[in-house]
């Protein structure tokens, strides 16, 4: 992918309510090597806004371009869109349903492609880069894990996909200080290194700003600054 391109999209859950669209005429772009933070408290339309980019809710107003072509418009631009899609939703303990962490982790790596042989090397490779030995937590069930050990999973989980867009929501929820820092370099190096793409959701902003190379800070579903996070850290 050349370019993510978000234009003046717009957004309401409820089209009848007084209050008004959840998200108002957003705009911005990301290209390869690159990583986006949307940071805001909580309410303020930032998974809203990850949904609508990944195509799981279709903007109201306004576009989503990748490559120059309308998700919503090219059918086909939008599947092979979301095929590049690696991404660990903000509650991990609603994004596993199966009965152990190799069949998690091993499901989505055959989806996406790779042979058997392949998936497990990179399941085993990304288990062990979360701190989740795959010899100690191959079998586990995942919903007897704990809530660190769930996000750090997840985490693995698009580590091993090696996508072109990697989408985090909430990535520090439940994570330990001693992963969280190292986890999230290591993902936003890989954008950089490997020429990916990574956006990062979070109200977190203390954290994850300096990590990021630009930043959109929401509130009220707006935009109420946008830029490097050079420039937002100045201000």
């Amino acid at each position: 992918m050349k370019e993510i391109s978000v234009e003046d999209i717009s957004f309401s859950y409820d089209r009848d309510s007084q209050k008004g669209p959840c998200l108002r005429n957003i705009s911005f772009r990301i290209r390869p090597g690159e990583t986006i933070g949307i940071f805001g408290p909580s309410g303020a339309g930032k998974t809203t806004l990850i949904f609508l980019i990944c195509c799981l809710l279709k903007p109201q107003k306004g576009r989503i371009l990748v490559n120059g072509e309308s998700l919503w418009e090219q059918r086909n631009a939008r599947k092979g869109f979301i095929d590049k899609i690696a991404m660990a939703f903000q509650f991990p303990d609603e994004e596993f349903f199966h009965e152990s962490v190799s069949e998690e982790i091993l499901r989505v790596l055959t989806k996406k492609g790779f042979s058997e042989e392949k998936a497990k090397a990179l399941a085993c490779e990304a288990l062990k880069w979360a701190g989740l030995d795959a010899e100690g937590f191959w079998s586990r069930y995942p919903l007897h894990l704990s809530q660190g050990q769930l996000r750090r999973l997840s985490l693995a989980v698009v580590h091993a996909q090696k996508q072109e867009l990697l989408i985090l929501d909430e990535p520090t929820i439940g994570l330990e200080c001693r992963f969280k820092k190292r986890m999230l370099e290591d993902m936003i190096a890989y954008c950089r290194e490997d020429e990916k793409m990574g956006i990062i959701a979070s109200h977190d902003t203390a954290s994850l700003l300096s990590l990021v190379d630009y930043a959109l800070i929401l509130k009220d579903g707006e935009i109420i600054l946008q830029g490097s996070s050079e420039e937002i850290l100045s201000r």
